[in-house]
């Protein structure tokens, strides 16, 4: 038996096997034998875990050739892209797409200042005969104003004509078809001021009807008065098409760079216009300036249908 003298003074390492060192332990502190192992252990052994030898399975990815080709590919246009070299052959394929839509913008351009060019044309001619003295209203002061307050009305009833067609035909014959049927209004207007202007003011102007407000309103008179206020109504119709196509086709940095072009364009060709005012009036007569702008605006609309 151990006593109590001789145990330990120390914790033993229970790494080191319990017999091994109850006997080192017991001779050196007290000079006794080994402990014997019939006494049993006095400390627990060590318990050693086993280690886990199965691991989950890993699995590579199986990258195809082709795959790995697409990938190269990529990183080297990607590359390519971000040289200068590469940007400008970018940009340059962009502008090459882009060219159709903007030859057609260009288009719509032109075919808007034609119509703004008659446009001045017929201004002029509907305005001189609406304050003539002899076949218009030069003498009553009520008339420009109240014939201005007609513009609104007659407006919103084109612009339902103008959304129904839309909506059966489609934009592109809405604009056509709007469009030929002001050049026809205009040119008949035209036909009955050279009526006036060739000795027909006597048919026109011989029969009155007493209408509230206006008085007595002869033919020359209802001819001139409608092709007034239809005069100022129908650009509002047509430019408003025009200048949604062009809006509709261009990006917001496109139209950021052509927008004020394609307003001067349409600017130049009214200034144009005035210019050349009063030599076509000397050669053509007031008719002949309306025989313009219905021609102009049809060729306009040839235009723009292209």
């Amino acid at each position: 038996m151990v006593g109590a003298g001789n145990l330990p003074s120390r914790i033993i390492d229970a790494s080191v096997p319990h017999n091994a060192s109850i006997s080192s332990s017991s001779s050196a502190i007290s000079g006794t034998s080994p402990v014997d192992s019939s006494l049993g252990p006095i400390f627990p052994p060590r318990i050693e875990l086993p280690l886990a030898t199965s691991r989950l399975p890993v699995t590579t990815p199986v990258v195809s050739q082709r795959q790995v080709l697409k990938t190269n590919s990529n990183i080297i246009m990607a590359a390519v892209s971000s040289t200068p070299s590469g940007q400008m052959q970018s940009n340059e394929a962009s502008m090459n797409s882009r060219w159709p839509v903007k030859k057609s913008a260009f288009i719509m351009s032109l075919s808007m200042a034609l119509h703004f060019f008659g446009y001045e044309f017929s201004r002029s001619s509907i305005l001189s005969l609406f304050t003539s003295k002899t076949v218009g209203f030069g003498d009553s002061s009520w008339a420009f104003p109240l014939a201005m307050s007609c513009v609104s009305p007659l407006s919103f009833l084109m612009l339902l004509g103008y959304g129904r067609e839309l909506g059966l035909r489609g934009p592109r014959a809405a604009l056509r078809n709007s469009g030929l049927f002001c050049a026809v209004f205009l040119c008949l207007s035209g036909v009955g001021v050279s009526l006036l202007g060739a000795g027909a003011e006597g048919l026109l102007s011989s029969s009155s009807v007493s209408v509230p407000i206006f008085g007595d309103m002869t033919p020359s008179k209802a001819l001139i008065w409608a092709s007034f206020v239809f005069q100022n109504s129908y650009a509002h119709l047509l430019y408003t098409q025009q200048w949604s196509f062009i809006g509709s086709v261009l990006t917001a940095e496109e139209g950021a760079t052509l927008f004020s072009a394609i307003a001067g364009l349409s600017s130049l060709s009214s200034t144009a216009a005035g210019a050349i005012l009063s030599i076509t009036v000397d050669k053509m007569g007031l008719a002949g300036l309306l025989g313009v702008a219905g021609t102009t605006l049809v060729v306009s609309m040839i235009l723009a249908d292209a």
